[in-house]
């Protein structure tokens, strides 16, 4: 055999061995990945017009709300609406990394007032 039929079967070889890597990689990547904890939201009603909220991730309870946070006193949320948009507003900040503290303007701006 002559050496350009060598580097010729040489470089089929090559190709093949690339193609199978290629396939291999692609139905590798199809694969689901490891399922990660996330974080969700439960609000609770504890009896009419007292309401709260609770911040899991996965089945780990990481904050439990029953008092609008932010201003002075024991305030429960009056409502599931204003619950669901405080836990909703602690959880986002949460995702991202950010302090989940909520003040009286975070309040104001999104329209609950105590």
């Amino acid at each position: 055999m002559d050496n350009k039929r060598r580097h010729t079967i040489a470089l089929i070889l090559i190709g093949i061995a690339v193609l199978l890597i290629g396939i291999i990689l692609k139905i590798r990547s199809k694969e689901k990945p490891p399922l990660r904890p996330q974080y969700r939201l439960e609000v609770i009603e504890h009896w009419a017009s007292a309401w709260s909220y609770e911040i899991y991730y996965g089945d780990q309870l990481q904050i439990k709300q029953e008092f609008v946070p932010g201003i002075r006193g024991k305030k429960h949320f009056t409502s599931k609406e204003e619950a669901r948009i405080v836990g909703t507003l602690v959880l986002d900040r949460l995702i991202v990394g950010k302090s989940p503290v909520v003040h009286v303007e975070d309040l104001k701006k999104n329209g609950i007032s105590h």
